[in-house]
């Protein structure tokens, strides 16, 4: 879903972050860091436990939203996403943000443009 009032950024690279639900990222991220973010975002996790840590260049992106204050997710940078609107197809330089829980039963991924 597009939504203009996106306007999450992650706060060193200022790239926009384009907020993604964990299901949809299966085969594209490793189970193993799928099924461990909460220990990731705690800090109870090492990259000598999996040496693919490094193959995705993590970001901690710290967010607040009606629901969540102080909230963290866990988030990548791709080399670059394409987005298909109805006139063109736009190439973005995002971070990807891991959602561990379902944004709507229409679409499972929010940028903002």
């Amino acid at each position: 879903m597009v939504d203009s009032g996106n306007l999450l950024k992650e706060a060193i690279s200022n790239l926009p972050v384009v907020i993604v639900e964990k299901n949809i990222l299966t085969g594209l991220v490793d189970n193993f860091i799928l099924e461990n973010i909460e220990n990731i975002l705690c800090g109870k996790w090492l990259e000598e436990t999996n040496p693919m840590a490094y193959d995705y260049n993590f970001r901690i992106i710290p967010f607040s939203s009606l629901g969540n204050k102080n909230g963290l997710l866990l988030g990548f940078k791709p080399d670059f996403i394409k987005v298909f609107t109805e006139d063109e197809v736009l190439e973005k330089e995002v971070i990807i943000g891991i959602y561990e829980e379902t944004l709507s039963g229409e679409y499972s991924a929010i940028i903002g443009l």
